[in-house]
């Protein structure tokens, strides 16, 4: 693998190649999250008097006079066949402490964006900039600003037996109310439409509900 190298000692390439970066993150809310690691294009910019350079995008600042980048900046050439897409963002203590999704057993994704503390969504191409995140996979997705808080409701996993029977318990419901609201004199037939929204163990409780009814 490339090493790491600091931007103070050696710019990135002046080519038009991707380029590995790391760095803090800017916003101080943005606490548990120590280093933020992503891949990004590089792009002509200006440097005033100067010849055009290409420079990573989006992480850094053109003042009129001089162009900046976090000062702890460090960058490293892709590897052969590393992933060059955007999404493989890396947060160093969120991404590393979720727990696999229960259901799928894949690493959940972890997506960004900034809000400067909810008050809407900026536009922005440098996820050092972000402040707000998502975690997302097979269980519902949850967000917000506080990454212990975030980690912490992910990583809770319910009694398995307990959320079977309740899942269990909320399907037979259903299928009562399926059932009671079948065409009166007609043995309990379900509408097709009713009948197409019924699963394989939905279809098992219905016929149980047929037998104890008659």
């Amino acid at each position: 693998m490339s090493e790491w190298t600091k931007w103070t000692e050696r710019r990135t390439p002046n080519e038009r190649i991707p380029v590995r970066l790391r760095c803090k993150p800017k916003h101080k809310t943005v606490e548990g999250v120590s280093l933020v690691e992503w891949t990004t294009k590089q792009s002509l910019h200006g440097m005033g008097h100067d010849d055009m350079i290409f420079v990573p995008d989006g992480v850094s600042n053109w003042d009129g006079y001089n162009r900046t980048v976090p000062v702890d900046l460090e960058w490293r050439l892709l590897c052969e066949g590393e992933d060059q897409k955007k999404e493989n963002t890396v947060w160093h203590g969120l991404s590393d402490k979720l727990a696999p999704c229960p259901f799928c057993g894949c690493l959940p994704h972890v997506s960004a964006n900034e809000t400067r503390g909810g008050r809407g969504v900026i536009l922005s191409y440098s996820p050092n900039r972000y402040d707000t995140f998502e975690i997302r996979c097979c269980l519902p997705r949850i967000s917000g600003m506080n990454v212990a808080a975030l980690i912490a409701k992910w990583n809770a996993r319910p009694d398995a037996e307990s959320a079977i029977a309740e899942a269990v318990a909320a399907e037979r419901e259903r299928c009562v109310d399926i059932v009671a609201n079948a065409a009166p004199g007609n043995d309990c037939a379900l509408p097709k439409r009713d009948e197409r929204l019924l699963t394989g163990l939905a279809k098992d409780i219905v016929e149980a509900i047929r037998s104890a009814a008659k």
